[in-house]
């Protein structure tokens, strides 16, 4: 009896993997696609997908660091993840690690034919000209080095084009889609000025390693990617599935994204898509599924699917009677609610607009000059909130030594003159007020104002009105810097 058990139990074991062999070979992406007859017929494009995203901005070796495409990978890490992706994902890598990533393609999703892989780079990109004069383009990691400084280590750190290609054509997927959020030489692929067919074709199957880029060599990126948005809308709100059939292509998104990042930066970014300079692999074209591009469920699971929509949309239209009537039972309370918000709301703006004249009124004071103030050069200006007096310099560029020597001679009404203190300065600083964001009493073309603080025997301090703060610099230096001079009220 106890075999006969054992027995039953290996039979349906048996059954068991059978049955999930049979589903796994039903899954996988698939498209409707145009054959050469005219027919349309069900075809399976990809076993899975595979993404690497990559995302660069802590840049420590001589790039400006960059906020943002770290973000951004991460909302097309997300992005993707909706889209049925498996995604990797590499934060600020270094040469190593970012070669290590790209060349992790070649010898694991990258080995599967039946795979769909699609990499993202985020961060700075570079072009060198070779001596033939054609240029070659960079994808630049974290720790590469400023090539006008240290050319030697920036080509050690940074990743070629001519890499990427070769990386792309060791990969052994069947289609093949990089984007890059830079802007660089892309001369390694054919660009394609051809509008992409209205339906997918079946020679859709065929190999293909298509790039995008976000600009090219002339352009600069700006820091907040309009690429980048782009390329989420495109694919998450389907705006490049032109035709609406659930599908983009790789020649879909890459016209997408030039009309759309062209027509928001007015014309400064130009986005290039284009495929591999190599017969064999630019006949193809990647496929985004944008539901997922599963395989139709089996006639169970489809039936239990419609049960829990139907039982879904019973719950539904409960859920929305009770709401009804708890919104007729509440109107009363949200009603009451509503005039008590307005009131607070009230008080506010009452308060508010008080603090606003208190502020006008201030400002009003802090304005007010000498009765000769208008065209005597040696006008006063007191700020009653310091009770300091105030007299402007001569309106040209001063080293702190011509202050220096400025101050000790004024004899403006009873003398009794210094050089202002950096607190002094600050207080004065107000963005947007006057021409030199402070009151406009203050009449000088400079921006930078002397301060008495010194730093060590040859520096001294300075408050920049255009930049709204301290620093400190050569005594000898006087461009755009001006001297005011202060004294209590007598």
């Amino acid at each position: 009896m106890r075999r006969l058990t054992i027995t039953i139990f290996m039979i349906f074991v048996v059954l068991l993997l059978l049955c999930a062999n049979l589903l796994a070979k039903q899954r996988g992406i698939r498209v409707k696609a145009l054959s050469v007859d005219g027919s349309t017929k069900e075809i399976q494009l990809y076993s899975s997908y595979y993404a690497l995203v990559v995302g660069c901005g802590s840049y420590r070796n001589g790039w400006p660091r960059l906020p943002n495409p770290v973000r951004d990978a991460i909302e097309v890490k997300d992005a993707l993840g909706k889209l049925g992706f498996e995604v990797k994902f590499v934060k600020n890598p270094d040469g190593h690690q970012l070669r290590r990533a790209l060349n992790g393609l070649v010898s694991t999703a990258g080995r599967d034919s039946r795979k769909g892989i699609f990499v993202f780079f985020a961060g700075h990109g570079h072009t060198l000209t070779r001596a033939d004069g054609t240029k070659l383009g960079y994808i630049v990691p974290v720790d590469a080095p400023d090539p006008e400084k240290e050319l030697t280590g920036f080509m050690t750190r940074a990743v070629s084009m001519r890499e990427i290609e070769e990386i792309s054509t060791l990969i052994k997927a069947k289609h093949v889609l990089m984007v890059f959020d830079s802007c660089f030489s892309g001369a390694i692929f054919r660009a394609n000025p051809r509008r992409p067919s209205q339906y997918i074709r079946e020679q859709v199957t065929k190999p293909v390693r298509a790039f995008i880029t976000a600009g090219n060599k002339q352009e600069r990126v700006p820091d907040v990617s309009v690429f980048k948005t782009s390329l989420l809308q495109g694919l998450m709100d389907r705006y490049a599935d032109r035709n609406k059939d659930g599908y983009v292509t790789g020649e879909e998104l890459g016209l997408y994204l030039k009309e759309e990042v062209v027509n928001y930066t007015g014309g400064t970014q130009h986005p290039q898509y284009g495929k591999i300079n190599n017969p064999k692999l630019d006949k193809g074209n990647f496929v985004f599924c944008l539901d997922k591009g599963r395989s139709r469920l089996s006639s169970s699971i489809e039936a239990e699917k419609q049960h829990l929509t139907e039982e879904r949309a019973r719950l539904d239209a409960e859920r929305k009677r009770l709401a009804d009537e708890q919104r007729r039972l509440e109107e009363g309370r949200k009603l009451a609610e509503e005039r008590r918000r307005l009131a607070r709301e009230r008080a506010t703006l009452e308060a508010t607009r008080k603090r606003l004249e208190e502020e006008k009124s201030q400002q009003r004071q802090v304005a007010s000059l000498a009765p000769h103030e208008s065209s005597s050069p040696t006008t006063i200006i007191y700020d009653p909130r310091t009770g300091l007096e105030w007299h402007v310099g001569p309106d040209k560029n001063t080293t702190w030594y011509e202050a220096q020597a400025w101050i000790q001679k004024l004899t403006v009404e009873g003398g009794g003159w210094r050089m202002p203190a950096m607190a002094e300065l600050k207080g004065l600083y107000k963005k947007g007020g006057g021409t030199r964001n402070m009151d406009s009493a203050f009449k000088t073309t400079g921006w930078v104002v002397w301060s008495g603080e010194t730093k060590g025997s040859s520096s001294a301090w300075h408050f920049s009105f255009n930049r709204g703060y301290a620093t400190w610099v050569n005594c000898s230096n006087s461009y755009y810097r001006r001297v005011f001079a202060v004294r209590p009220r007598r």
